[in-house]
């Protein structure tokens, strides 16, 4: 869904199951006052259904007809999209306005472009802009005719590239609705929507039903969407209040001929034809409010980048990810209170933003300026880091910090640099300052893969580690690690290495 937030637009995936379930079942869904919505072409397929659907949810509805007559019969207000609405429609009295009307023919469009504009664009807008005038929310129904139909299952952040006249126009409405930032603003766009009304499909009945051959097309394809599916998605928007651009298409894209097969079920009178259009996808990846009103907040929650190594870690090897959150979750528990943390060896710092709440301020630094300059463009909390390249190998930082840690560094660290790396770090710590050490134990690596162990020149064993860290910190308290879990057990079981230091040695060494 696209989101407004800050004059930028935010788009997220939300999954949801095949069906919504039940409008009525949801009265915590529902807002309390009862709405009113205006249907503008209510004597179309989606139109007319949504007459019916909707007054069985408990909406109040006003529809309209360009139809004199039609709207006679039915109770609607006749009403032609080229006339001016303030002049035909109230708009006082009503919350929402679905706009169902427009010349959807693809042949009417091209043959007579200036016409159709007319009508799915000039006066489309217009109404537009006269709703949002009175208060009025708006929900406009688009069509996957804005995208070219080279690929299959667009999804909601792919660029639209209409090739259509009918699809150019729906794509300028789109626009100019995004152009308004306005939340009271929705986008529904839509594959083929069927039903027994479908022109083509009561034509199809009829002639079988008479005994007659059917053509469908094998070179054309269809991706439907069943009318009450719409008429769901539609009831659900409304409700929740929501904004923003939807996509609902069906599951399967079909060729015409196999989709009047599974449509009426295989028949010696559906016979195969071929269509002279040039071929296109007609389909849509849908993309619609979460299955629970409560999840609807993730609907505007910006897109996490979680980094280089981290999304390559994922990919790999998703439990190792929850190895390595449970080390930073560790030591910001250990810092919590620290006025200034400096992390070395950073990566792309997805982890680091565990200690953002637990410390006052978080440096994070890194020897390859890769990761630190992709940290500075793309990490969630660029604004709250400050980002650093430096080798500590060479020489420390200008400042000094209250706590400082490393995960899995110093065992890349070779043994002749080890003593002015830890001396550079030292030297960066406060009087009583606390850093904290992580790295795979020695008897770990018979497990570890080929360029993991091509890295890890500088293991060491628990005592070993011990033994080098307490030259150049008075308390060091060695700790175990096997998976999430921190403990005190023995050294030679351990998977992982976590040594917490106190009382920096300066001077005696």
């Amino acid at each position: 869904m696209l989101i407004l937030k800050d004059g930028d637009y935010f788009y997220c995936t939300i999954w949801l199951p095949d069906k919504f379930g039940s409008v009525t079942d949801r009265q915590t869904d529902r807002q309390t006052d009862r709405q009113t919505i205006l249907i503008i072409g209510a004597t179309g397929q989606i139109g007319s259904e949504l007459l019916d659907f909707f007054p069985k949810q408990d909406f109040s509805v006003v529809g309209t007809s360009r139809n004199p007559v039609k709207a006679n019969e039915k109770g609607l207000v006749p009403y032609d999209l080229l006339e001016d609405i303030d002049q035909k429609v109230d708009l006082s009295g009503i919350d929402w306005c679905i706009i169902c009307a427009a010349e959807t023919s693809i042949k009417k469009c091209e043959s007579d472009p200036q016409k159709s504009h007319l009508v799915n664009v000039e006066r489309t807008i217009d109404v537009i802009d006269k709703c949002i005038s009175a208060s009025v929310r708006v929900l406009f129904l688009s069509s996957d005719f804005v995208f070219d139909g080279s690929k299959a299952f667009n999804t909601v952040t792919d660029t639209p590239n209409p090739l259509t006249t009918y699809g150019k126009q729906k794509l300028e409405v789109e626009n100019h609705i995004i152009s308004k930032h306005d939340r009271r603003l929705v986008v529904v766009r839509t594959t083929k929507v069927i039903s027994d009304k479908t022109p083509i499909i009561k034509t199809w009945a009829e002639r079988l039903s008479a005994g007659e051959a059917i053509s469908a097309f094998t070179n054309k394809v269809i991706s439907p969407i069943e009318l009450p599916k719409v008429c769901e998605l539609l009831a659900i928007i409304i409700n929740r209040g929501l904004s923003g651009v939807f996509q609902l298409g069906g599951s399967q894209e079909l060729s015409y001929y196999d989709f009047a097969n599974q449509f009426f079920g295989k028949s010696a009178l559906i016979t195969p034809g071929l269509s002279e259009e040039p071929p296109r996808h007609s389909s849509l990846e849908s993309f619609l409010p979460t299955y629970e009103f409560q999840y609807d907040p993730l609907l505007s929650a910006p897109k996490v980048d979680m980094g280089m190594m981290t999304n390559y870690q994922y990919a790999d090897n998703p439990v190792r990810l929850a190895f390595t959150l449970s080390r930073y979750k560790f030591v910001s528990k250990i810092l919590k209170g620290c006025n200034s943390v400096l992390e070395i060896g950073c990566a792309d710092a997805f982890g680091s933003a565990l200690l953002l709440k637990e410390v006052n301020r978080l440096t994070c630094c890194d020897i390859d300026i890769t990761f630190i300059n992709h940290a500075r463009r793309v990490h969630y909390y660029r604004d709250k880091i400050n980002f650093v390249q430096n080798d500590f190998v060479v020489q420390p930082l200008d400042e000094s910090f209250d706590g400082i840690f490393l995960m899995d560094v110093l065992e890349h660290i070779s043994p002749e640099n080890e003593f002015r790396f830890l001396e550079n770090i030292v030297n960066n710590l406060t009087e009583y300052g606390v850093a904290i050490f992580g790295m795979p134990s020695l008897e770990s690596q018979v497990y570890a893969s080929e360029i993991s162990r091509q890295g890890h020149v500088n293991c060491k064993k628990g005592d070993d580690l011990k033994e080098s860290l307490s030259g150049f910190f008075h308390n060091v308290f060695v700790f175990s690690m096997n998976d999430e879990v921190v403990h005190s057990g023995f050294y030679p079981l351990a998977h992982y290495l976590i040594a917490v230091c106190c009382s920096p040695r300066r001077g005696e060494k």
